[in-house]
């Protein structure tokens, strides 16, 4: 038999939302050198870079000494892609986003039930990216 084991519906599910979050990019690496640096130097909130409107390199003590003003400028040009992809969603796969949505709240409790729809979305996103702006693809890697 050497394909692939079968997944669950509720493993299939998470797998593809992995894929979203690889897509989408967490910016796990850019979040993990910020929160060293300002941990090891002692400045700085990692809290604040989640508040709205505030984001890396924008942080009183980022912007008063600039100690970790380079990982917070990559983490601030980490958050800009990100919120290009999904700009990138919104506006090309919008009504997919929507119908995704919905089919959560009517199944908050079966999640695995809106995986066509999540499946049908993750397509959609990639092609939106791939089509309207390349340079904003991310590979697993």
């Amino acid at each position: 038999m050497g394909g692939v084991a079968s997944r669950s519906p509720i493993q299939e599910f998470e797998h593809v939302m992995d894929e979203f979050d690889v897509i989408l990019d967490r910016c796990t690496p850019e979040t993990v050198a910020y929160t060293r640096c300002i941990n090891s130097h002692k400045v700085g909130d990692i809290a604040g870079i989640f508040q709205p409107g505030i984001r890396p390199g924008k942080l009183p003590s980022d912007v008063a000494d600039g100690t970790c003003g380079s990982q917070a400028g990559d983490l601030a040009g980490c958050f800009a892609r990100r919120e290009s992809r999904y700009s990138l969603v919104r506006k090309h796969c919008g009504s997919l986003n929507q119908a995704y949505e919905v089919c959560m709240m009517e199944n908050a409790k079966r999640s695995e039930s809106c995986l066509s729809q999540v499946k049908t979305l993750l397509q959609c996103t990639k092609n939106a990216i791939r089509k309207h702006s390349p340079g904003l693809e991310r590979t697993q890697g």
